[in-house]
């Protein structure tokens, strides 16, 4: 028994002078994504003829995370899939005597990850609320691609094709806490951008509302 307390003396000094506050919450986000393609095409178009344009990919993705923060470092583990989306087709306009032809269709995959974060903090400012500066990486591990009609599209990928639905990014950010019932419980608005190391990879927003609760502080 001795030991333990002595123990747990030493962690909480050792603690209380690097200020470490463990805290504990769930996260809802909103992920927005778009990104263009050149494309070559034989029958996209009127009369089936070949032709060159771009298409552009607009996804709208949700996601939920349980998380732990450690002051300098967030963890968190978490579910994200497409809500809805569009694909529009747009002709060159060297291919057709009259203005391009545009086409816009519902995106037709429906995907999810597991999300795996990690976060260093650094606190830029301390008041009626707090500012954090965060950086770090977010992996999306993907756990299914499917068509509108439920059909598993990743059987007939290539293994390299199949691994390429899972993406390392690299994100930072800034979030903000406030205690509106006051005590343990806080709000983090929470806005990160980042991107693939993928060339031409588009950049990618988080928008997010973390809800915590501080467990201890050491």
């Amino acid at each position: 028994m001795r030991k333990c307390l002595l123990l747990l003396l030493v962690l909480g000094s050792s603690g209380s002078l690097f200020g470490i506050e463990i805290s504990a919450g769930v996260c809802p986000s909103y992920s927005p994504l778009s990104y263009s393609q050149d494309i070559t095409w034989l029958d996209a178009f009127a009369g089936g003829n070949p032709g060159e344009g771009t298409i552009k990919t607009s996804l709208q993705n949700l996601g939920v995370e349980a998380y732990v923060d450690a002051t300098y470092l967030h963890l968190g583990i978490g579910y994200k899939a497409i809500l809805s989306g569009t694909q529009d087709w747009k002709a060159a306009e060297t291919n057709y005597q009259s203005d391009p032809q545009e086409i816009s269709n519902p995106y037709d995959r429906r995907e999810s990850w597991l999300t795996l974060t990690a976060l260093g903090e650094y606190e830029m400012y301390q008041g009626l609320f707090s500012v954090t500066m965060l950086a770090g990486l977010v992996y999306d591990l993907n756990i299914s691609v499917k068509d509108s009609s439920g059909k598993d599209l990743k059987t007939g990928m290539s293994p390299e094709e199949a691994a390429g639905q899972s993406r390392l990014w690299i994100k930072g950010g800034v979030s903000a806490d406030f205690s509106p019932m006051g005590g343990a419980f806080y709000v983090r608005p929470l806005a990160l951008i980042g991107r693939t190391l993928e060339a031409d990879a588009p950049w990618a927003f988080d928008l997010a509302a973390l809800v915590g609760y501080k467990l201890a502080s050491f």
